[in-house]
């Protein structure tokens, strides 16, 4: 009889099974919309976002080092993603997209390598104050992408050319007010009013039920009532048969010096998040020591299958994996159950084409983007030590002036140098 790592048979369902069963579910009740989201944002067909997720539930869980991890795609990898597709594919997105792949594949050998060399630990020597302004940087990007889709207003500047820079955005977000579409905007609100209301409810029974779940449920019927343009509703891309048939041919870059600026971001940024995430796992679950190393080595293999099949980057993600915990998991057949309940959706995802209005993601990933970029993160920062805003403040200016690489060096190399002025003066 088939056995899980734990020792207890999988078809004998004990309290064990069911409680990763019942996890499971609630995992992937997250990540649906949640995934849908965060591929639409990034530039790549929705469905992938779902293959992404049942990639990284039914594949990685047997390699990897932290058993209670949820693996798939990550809200933090949204800018690296966007921007690639962008700037490798130019004019023509699905060039983007296969250049793309191609960045992420040759990041997932990095990955790999990382951790057959056992430097998993080199997470722990970046301060906290640089990954602390990286995220927040990423959440002003998402914020300022996402406000403008949530609004259903051009991304456009006074002279009427687009615009994707995150400060521009910001600065003509209230100018563009004018073109606001109220439909779309009311679906807007309502999504986020829910995702938010949700943060402050107290009682068991309720927070058992995912926001994502209850804005999906709600926002349907009421954009089928308003009858908003399709251009608002999300498309999966193509129907799930047709992944099969899929051959994904790695188009060589125009510029190899873009290309392998994304593949370190893909490699040094994903593997930076997962290992944060494996430490706030552990955080949660003292008694679970997880394996950073081999925990790389599953982010690898997980996108390395991905990037074949034309999937987005994935890592260890840090809500998903809290609510894994939260509602009950005992081992990595979790993941297992949560990849399989997202494999069993996208088999069935074409039904529910141009349902979903893309107003309703988006607020989602607002509230995610306005966690990141929280100023009780200043707070935090300073109980640690005055010095870590410095450190915050020149990564968050790093990242959003050039990138999130030299953003991550100029905050680390402030943070050094500050220390080190400190400890020459007290010895003077």
């Amino acid at each position: 009889m088939f056995k899980s790592r734990s020792g207890t048979s999988l078809f004998s369902f004990g309290s064990s099974t069911w409680s990763d069963l019942s996890s499971g579910f609630y995992v992937f009740l997250l990540a649906l919309p949640l995934s849908l989201g965060i591929a639409e944002a990034s530039g790549f067909p929705a469905v992938m976002g779902l293959l992404t997720a049942t990639i990284g539930g039914v594949l990685t869980s047997w390699f990897t080092g932290s058993k209670l991890s949820i693996k798939g795609p990550a809200a933090g990898l949204i800018v690296i993603v966007f921007g690639a597709v962008q700037d490798l594919g130019g004019n023509n997105p699905i060039n983007g997209w296969m250049h793309v792949l191609l960045a992420i594949f040759v990041a997932s050998i990095i990955q790999i390598i990382l951790g057959l060399l056992k430097l998993g630990k080199w997470v722990d020597l970046i301060p906290p104050s640089a990954i602390k302004g990286m995220l927040a940087a990423i959440g002003v990007v998402i914020f300022s992408k996402q406000i403008y889709i949530l609004l259903g207003i051009p991304a456009t500047d006074l002279a009427g050319n687009s615009i994707s820079k995150p400060l521009p955005l910001l600065a003509n977000l209230v100018s563009n007010l004018k073109f606001i579409n109220w439909k779309v905007a009311a679906i807007g609100v309502w999504s986020f009013s829910w995702v938010w209301i949700w943060t402050k409810v107290k009682s068991p029974v309720l927070k058992a039920i995912p926001s994502p779940l209850i804005v999906l449920v709600s926002v349907i019927p009421i954009a089928y009532y308003l009858e908003i343009d399709s251009i608002y509703r999300l498309r999966f891309g193509f129907e799930f048969s047709q992944i099969w048939n899929l051959k994904i041919a790695f188009v060589p870059p125009v510029s190899w010096w873009v290309f392998i600026k994304y593949v370190g971001l893909f490699a040094i940024i994903g593997s930076l998040e997962s290992l944060l995430t494996v430490n706030a796992i552990h955080g949660l679950k003292p008694e679970v020591v997880p394996n950073k190393d081999k925990d790389l080595i599953s982010i690898g293999i997980g996108n390395m299958v991905a990037s074949l099949f034309g999937g987005l980057p994935m890592i260890s993600e840090v809500a998903r994996s809290s609510a894994n915990i939260d509602n009950g998991a005992k081992t990595h057949w979790s993941n297992v159950f949560h990849g399989l309940f997202v494999l069993l959706f996208m088999v069935f995802s074409s039904y529910f084409n141009e349902l979903i209005p893309l107003t309703a993601l988006a607020a989602m990933l607002v509230m995610v983007g306005i966690r990141l970029a929280s100023p009780r993160v200043l707070v935090e920062l300073k109980q640690i030590g005055p010095e870590q805003i410095w450190g915050f403040s020149i990564t968050l200016i790093g990242c959003l002036a050039i990138d999130l690489l030299w953003g991550l060096a100029l905050g680390t190399i402030a943070k050094i140098t500050i220390e080190r002025i400190r400890t020459l003066s007290k010895k003077a």
